[in-house]
């Protein structure tokens, strides 16, 4: 809800803090416990975490995280 509030409000301190902190969403989809379902729910889990890392590259045009995406996703 933080990114999509950057989309209609110029807020450049709030777009700031989250770019210094993609990297917690990035480290959970890059975590190695992926053996169960509670790992890779969406709520907590890497599927989660790969969605929030997704909505970061479509609205900051980042696009570091999209090979990690798409080997999540072909892993899923």
């Amino acid at each position: 809800s933080l990114m999509k509030y950057c989309t209609i409000f110029d807020d450049k301190k709030l777009a700031n803090f989250i770019k210094n902190n993609i990297n917690d969403a990035y480290s959970l989809l890059e975590s190695e416990d992926n053996g169960d379902i509670y790992s890779n729910n969406f709520a907590h889990g890497r599927s989660g975490a790969a969605y929030v890392l997704k909505a970061y590259t479509d609205i900051f045009g980042d696009s570091r995280y999209q090979n990690h995406l798409q080997k999540f996703s072909d892993g899923i």
